[in-house]
């Protein structure tokens, strides 16, 4: 899981108990956030402090422009009323989590949408650069 969570109180002891919930962890600035994530392809990246203001739309929208990164599920933890922040679903937010005095609360539902993330095999499929693969033949059409 990727944070990226500048000017957070709570940055470390997060940490800690996303550890504690069997969530391993890795940092980064909002201005390293798109090479960190192309780099180190994370499951999930989550949005807190200053990354999360305007409902974290700058990060949002640097990931969304790059297809390597514009489907990464991420979180946004937010002050106030979660439900405002509702247009940030259509960006990649899987969860809103609102700001809480308990870091281990915020931890615990983190990793629970982290463990809840389909499994990804790390195998990929094709050649680079050779393009989309044709979709297959019809079996009507192959059996000729």
């Amino acid at each position: 899981m990727l944070l990226v969570a500048p000017g957070e109180r709570m940055a470390r002891a997060l940490t800690r108990y996303l550890l504690e919930h069997r969530v391993q962890v890795e940092d980064s600035s909002i201005e390293e956030v798109m090479a960190t994530a192309f780099v180190s392809a994370p499951d999930l990246l989550v949005l807190a402090g200053d990354a999360a203001a305007d409902a974290g739309a700058q990060v949002l929208a640097a990931l969304a422009a790059n297809s390597v990164t514009a489907t990464l599920p991420v979180v946004l933890i937010t002050e106030g009323d979660p439900h405002r922040q509702l247009s940030s679903f259509r960006h990649g937010v899987v969860a809103v989590i609102e700001r809480s005095a308990s870091a281990d609360e915020m931890a615990r539902r983190i990793a629970a949408v982290a463990h809840g993330l389909p499994e990804r095999s790390g195998e990929t499929e094709g050649t680079f650069g050779a393009g989309p693969r044709p979709p297959p033949e019809p079996s009507w059409r192959s059996s000729r």
